[in-house]
């Protein structure tokens, strides 16, 4: 069995704390992104040390937690992103080990029942609200409308017709959410309901590039000298409407522009850190036999 999970950026969120773990979660818009996260498991023969398991063993251990099965299995997931990036990779690897563990312990799965693992896990941790059920049930851009897991919360997906491509750099500081949170938690809320609000008015994806640019620059993640320096040297494809539009999620910039300037934007990137590039993935969650 294969498991096929796309990483998820968000652009604005509000932060819904209740009680209960599988009422909490996020309001808020992102995009999910392929190429996937590959999740396989490894049999006892092929046992091979997992730094991303290890590096996220809370994640692990919460999900088979929640649901009462020992931590018996090992995975692994082929990505190119890390854990404290923003890309909502906790969440696929709770999602990925929820899954394995569900198909050890009843021999099927239940889609639900993992989102739900995965979700608990990550609230718990405090490592993500809203990724779970984004990246179970989400495609392009996915809208979160009520916050919680698979058969709780609800999103809704935005067909894109545009030709996009997103390039993605770190910063350089890894940002994790629990920290996030306690940094910036009150800016978070006030400017997200605002995003939120704004782009439920305007439902598409030029208001969601710009709610999310307000949103990364009120909250403190985007400050005004490399805002005003990206303006600068994004001018000219700004201009031509090649360069849609950009916002830093956490330490994460992203910037979603037209296939054909790929290469340029590249290049002008790189002084910034690593450049990755991106699709919009067509499809959430996928489990092959």
């Amino acid at each position: 069995m294969i498991v096929k999970v796309p990483l998820h950026v968000s652009g604005f969120w509000v932060p819904i704390i209740k009680n209960d773990y599988l009422l909490t979660g996020s309001l808020g818009a992102g995009i999910t992104l392929t190429p996937y996260c590959i999740v396989k498991e490894v049999s006892h023969g092929q046992h091979r040390s997992s730094g991303l398991l290890t590096k996220g063993a809370n994640i692990v251990d919460a999900v088979a937690k929640y649901l009462n099965v020992e931590p018996n299995i090992t995975i692994e997931m082929l990505t190119n992103v890390e854990l404290g990036e923003g890309y909502g990779l906790s969440a696929a690897l709770a999602l990925g080990y929820a899954i394995f563990l569900l198909k050890k312990k009843h021999g099927y799965v239940s889609i639900i029942q993992a989102g739900r693992a995965a979700h608990f896990a990550e609230v718990f941790n405090m490592t993500g609200l809203g990724d779970v059920m984004a990246e179970v049930l989400g495609k392009g851009l996915t809208v979160r409308l009520k916050p919680g897991p698979p058969g709780i919360g609800e999103v809704d997906c935005i067909i894109i017709r545009e030709k996009l491509r997103v390039a993605t750099v770190h910063l350089g500081h890894k940002l994790f959410t629990p920290q996030m949170l306690r940094n910036y938690h009150d800016k978070i809320v006030k400017a997200g309901w605002s995003a939120y609000n704004d782009f439920i008015k305007e439902y598409n994806l030029y208001s969601f590039i710009d709610k999310s640019h307000k949103f990364s620059k009120t909250v403190g993640f985007l400050s005004p000298d490399l805002d005003n320096e990206l303006k600068e040297r994004l001018r000219r494809y700004i201009s031509d409407g090649s360069v849609l539009g950009y916002f830093i999620k956490k330490s994460l910039l992203v910037v979603l522009h037209d296939p054909s300037i790929s290469d340029e934007l590249t290049y002008i990137l790189r002084r910034y850190g690593t450049v990755k590039l991106f699709n919009l993935a067509p499809s959430g969650l996928n489990i092959y036999y």
